[in-house]
């Protein structure tokens, strides 16, 4: 029996061996493809280190450049002129080399990102430097430097496709709008005036928001209404520094606002809120006109 048996047992023994080898195979299979996963993560991972630390260098670098040139410069003691010239040198450096970098080289897109952001920044620096440096009048300088932050704000909004940026812009051209009457050193009246026609404008831009840039649609949408009202409210409150003919003034542009608004507006309870808005504006600008025509300057 125990010679029958042997053969038998090492037979079977060399039966099973097989089968578990082939069952130790997909389990095998099964573990590599767990840790595939992860080894993948890891590279991910490895790779964003990799290009954080890239940007982040080459931004720190232009950084210590930028402030060592400007520190030679003042040790040196350049003339008033060439310190202004190397101030928007760098805010016009900084942002063409942002745009390049940002078209150019996807993997530094947060570095441009950070240039552009920088070079934007810089504008009312470079607009006190104008003054500060050179002796320019301040309000002048504030027009041009809202002028140039408005066109690198607008540029810089369709080119990263940013909506931040467009809010950026519409700050930038509700400056320049209000520059324009200190340019003129206009009276108090006509700062008013420039934001009443200014949200004049941006209604007609809402209207016709299909032919902008898509980034300002939702914004034009959301500061528009509130533009005029607020301009309205703080013009009220400081009518006793105005007579009344300007108070008048400032009614009307309201009044040609509303009826703008609701000439547009597709809402019809919005539509109704504006017209009579717009009405009763209508009747406190034709008192305030006739008060001016009864020689009563003044709304005390």
């Amino acid at each position: 029996k125990s010679a029958v048996s042997s053969p038998t047992t090492a037979a079977s023994s060399t039966d099973t061996t097989p089968s578990e080898e082939g069952a130790s195979i997909p389990v095998e299979e099964a573990q590599i493809a767990k840790r595939a996963p992860s080894v993948i993560d890891k590279d991910k991972d490895k790779e964003k280190n990799r290009q954080t630390t890239i940007n982040v260098a080459l931004y720190t670098a232009s950084l210590l450049l930028t402030a060592g040139i400007l520190l030679l410069a003042q040790t040196i003691e350049f003339s008033a002129q060439l310190r202004f010239s190397l101030v928007w040198l760098f805010i016009f450096v900084y942002y063409v080399i942002g745009q390049v970098l940002y078209v150019h080289l996807p993997i530094l897109k947060p570095a441009s990102t950070a240039f552009i952001g920088t070079a934007l920044a810089a504008v009312p620096i470079g607009g006190w430097s104008m003054h500060l440096l050179l002796g320019i009048d301040p309000a002048l300088c504030w027009l041009v430097t809202s002028f140039i932050g408005t066109f690198l704000c607008v540029d810089a909004t369709v080119r990263l496709n940013s909506q931040p940026l467009a809010y950026i812009s519409l700050l930038s051209m509700f400056t320049m709008t209000t520059s324009l009457p200190a340019v003129m050193h206009a009276q108090l009246v006509w700062y008013y005036a420039a934001v009443l026609l200014f949200g004049c404008l941006m209604t007609l831009a809402t209207y016709f928001s299909n032919r902008f840039p898509r980034q300002f649609t939702e914004p034009l949408t959301l500061v528009n209404p509130f533009i005029v009202p607020s301009t309205l409210l703080l013009a009220i409150g400081s009518s006793v520094y105005m007579g009344t003919l300007d108070v008048s003034m400032l009614l009307l542009i309201s009044v040609i606002y509303y009826f703008t608004v609701a000439f547009v507006e597709k809402s019809k309870d919005m539509r109704t809120y504006e017209l009579t808005t717009a009405r009763v504006l209508l009747m406190a600008a034709t008192a305030s006109f006739t008060m001016y025509l009864s020689n009563n300057d003044g709304l005390a």
